[in-house]
C-alpha cells in the first residue's frame, strides 16, 4: 500500500503543471461565466425600472394651458418708449444750446418750442 501511495504521488508531480493549468483555465471560465450572468441581470433589471417609471410618467402626465393678456403691458411700454423718446430730445436741444454760444437766442427759441409740443403730448 505504500508504494501505491509513493506512484501515485509521482504521477501527480509530473502532472502538476498540466492540472494547475487545466484548474486556472476552468476557474478563469467560472468567474467570467457569473460575471457575464450579473451584468446581463443587472441590464434587465434597470431595464424594467426604467420602463416602468417611463411608463408612469406617460400615465401620471397632463396638459395645461395657460393664456396671458399683455395688452396693458404693450401699452405701459409703448407710453415709455413715447415719453423716452420726447425726453431724448430735450437733452438734445439742451447739448445743442451749450455748444452753440453764437446764436444763444436761436436755442432758446428751439428749446421752448419743443418744450411745448412735449406738454402739449403729455396733455392729451
Amino acid at each position: 500500500m505504500s508504494q501505491e501511495k509513493v506512484d501515485r504521488y509521482k504521477k501527480e508531480k509530473a502532472n502538476r503543471e498540466k492540472i494547475m493549468r487545466r484548474e486556472r483555465w476552468i476557474t478563469r471560465l467560472e468567474v467570467t461565466a457569473f460575471v457575464v450572468v450579473l451584468v446581463a441581470l443587472i441590464g434587465w433589471f434597470s431595464m424594467a425600472v426604467y420602463q416602468n417609471s417611463v411608463a408612469e410618467k406617460k400615465a401620471n402626465r397632463t396638459t395645461e394651458t395657460t393664456t396671458m393678456n399683455v395688452t396693458d403691458i404693450q401699452n405701459y411700454l409703448s407710453e415709455t418708449n413715447t415719453t423716452s423718446s420726447d425726453s431724448t430730445d430735450e437733452s438734445t436741444d439742451d447739448t445743442a444750446d451749450a455748444s452753440d454760444t453764437s446764436s444763444d437766442s436761436t436755442a432758446d427759441t428751439a428749446s421752448d418750442s419743443t418744450a411745448g409740443s412735449t406738454s402739449e403730448s403729455t396733455a392729451e
